[in-house]
């Protein structure tokens, strides 16, 4: 059993491995893109580039916090003659810090400021703005949206998943004895175990 436990783990480990060489790798690839886009001057297609490296988030990924930091100079640059583009550069990064939200926002000044332009440069565009909303209204809504996904529903999210799959592991260590016989008492725990984590991560994906 033991093996079956550090084949387990080995497979895990192994998954986890490739996932992150994967998420870095991408990030790396579409912030060179938008790199070589923004110096040929096509600012909107380089700015599609650095939203999908920014999206690309992993915990020490450097690439996803060099295309928000691109991104922000782009903002800075281009508001003068286009606050069109800035808005949308300022956009793509409240999307990627708010997508990043886990049990904690790894960018929450890059957020902030990214929050506050964006209330500014809406409430001032007529095109972007209604009579009837302020710039403090849009800087709440903008905040309220930052603040999800609730940390409690990310742990039951969590704790569900590990219920569900240990479980579902555990019953086929378990369940079955060296004889090939059914443990029906181990398969009623363990049923009931998977059924309770299946129900807790359906519940935390829908409120968080």
């Amino acid at each position: 059993m033991s093996r079956q436990v550090a084949a387990g783990l080995l497979l895990f480990a192994a998954v986890l491995g490739v996932s992150a060489v994967r998420v870095v790798t991408a990030s790396r690839g579409e912030l060179l893109r938008g790199q070589a886009l923004e110096a040929r001057g096509d600012d909107d297609a380089a700015l599609l580039h650095y939203r999908r490296s920014a999206h690309w988030y992993a915990p020490g990924n450097p690439y996803c916090v060099d295309a928000l930091e691109a991104l922000e100079r782009m903002a800075l640059r281009t508001e003068p003659e286009s606050p069109a583009r800035a808005l949308s550069a300022w956009r793509a990064i409240h999307a990627s810090a708010v997508t990043a939200r886990w049990l904690r926002q790894p960018h929450p000044s890059r957020l902030a400021r990214a929050d506050r332009n964006i209330a500014r440069l809406m409430s001032s565009d007529p095109v972007e703005s209604l009579p009837e909303i302020e710039e403090a209204d849009i800087a709440a809504g903008l905040q309220a949206a930052s603040e999800r996904p609730h940390v409690f529903w990310v742990l039951l999210v969590l704790l569900g998943f590990v219920v569900w799959v240990g479980g579902a592991f555990s019953l086929a260590l378990r369940g079955i004895d060296a004889e090939g016989r059914v443990q029906r008492a181990s398969v009623r725990v363990h049923a009931a175990a998977i059924v309770l984590g299946w129900a807790s991560f359906l519940l935390g994906l829908g409120f968080a």
